[in-house]
């Protein structure tokens, strides 16, 4: 999920010479894939796994 998230935000932020995304073209022809992508991943990452964890409970006796 994460993966997918970034990589299509790096579709959106790339400027090359066959094909400029939206965000990029509106930028002047800034190429910012590398980051976005990074960028959109990591915050997609962290807030799945935020989601999923569980809270520890101590063993009877402990």
């Amino acid at each position: 999920m994460a993966f997918l998230a970034g990589a299509l935000a790096g579709v959106l932020c790339v400027s090359t010479s066959f094909w400029t995304g939206p965000v990029s073209s509106s930028l002047g022809g800034a190429n910012l894939s590398l980051v976005a992508g990074l960028v959109v991943s990591a915050v997609v990452y962290g807030a799945s796994g935020r989601t999923r964890r569980r809270a520890v409970t101590p063993a009877p006796g402990v």
